[in-house]
């Protein structure tokens, strides 16, 4: 990170994908909220949601069994 910006929450859970198919939900939320719990798979789910209508990257991302995965 160049002049200490942070990545975006998109930037990260794209990035995650290009590397593996599939992502823990739980790696996801850890990575961009430093905790995991259901709070935080909740917040995961709704943005994944959210990004899903408005950016057509997230098109076809979708959770199925606590995995982030491209259908």
């Amino acid at each position: 990170m160049k002049n200490g910006r942070k990545k975006s929450k998109k930037a990260i859970i794209l990035s995650l994908l290009e590397e593996q198919k599939r992502i823990p939900v739980s790696e996801a939320a850890t990575l961009l909220y430093g905790n995991y719990s259901m709070l935080e798979h909740i917040k995961v789910v709704n943005l994944l949601s959210a990004y899903r209508v408005n950016d057509p990257r997230f098109k076809n991302i979708r959770v199925r069994n606590k995995q982030i995965r491209y259908v």
